[in-house]
């Protein structure tokens, strides 16, 4: 998912486009491996760029919010030049990665490639509360229609 491929109908109509990178979800085999290259890297969940192949619709989830937030600002939020530097945009905001803080860290297949500070998430919410209010409210009013 990415904005690109959201479109609107002047009925109001939400519909998406170029299923390109998709694959077929599963979810009666969660053993299932799927491939981690599956979405546009500013809308790719953390653990795919972890190389997880093991996952579910929260993947697209996440490239919702980062397309609304995108829908809402104008700019994209997280805009990485490569997955390392997408990364490091990603745990900016989010925190360094531990067990502690994401249930299932130590078994990404990338985990350990990566060495990261001790980084707290980022401590001023109120900012972003308001923006985050206001999304949720846009997408309540379109899902609504």
């Amino acid at each position: 998912l990415k904005p690109e491929n959201v479109l609107i109908t002047s009925a109001g109509v939400l519909k998406i486009t170029d299923f390109g990178q998709c694959c077929i979800y599963v979810p009666t085999d969660p053993d299932r491996n799927y491939d981690c290259q599956v979405a546009s890297r500013w809308y790719r969940a953390p653990e795919l760029l972890f190389g997880s192949t093991k996952y579910g619709p929260k993947v697209d989830e996440w490239a919702c919010g980062c397309i609304f937030t995108e829908f809402y600002n104008g700019s994209p939020l997280f805009m990485g030049k490569n997955d390392i530097e997408q990364i490091g945009k990603l745990m900016s905001v989010l925190g360094a990665p531990s067990e502690r803080n994401w249930s299932g860290w130590s078994t990404m297949p990338d985990c350990g490639k990566i060495v990261f500070s001790d980084a707290e998430p980022l401590a001023d919410w109120k900012a972003v509360g308001i923006v985050f209010y206001q999304i949720f409210r846009f997408c309540i009013k379109c899902i609504m229609r």
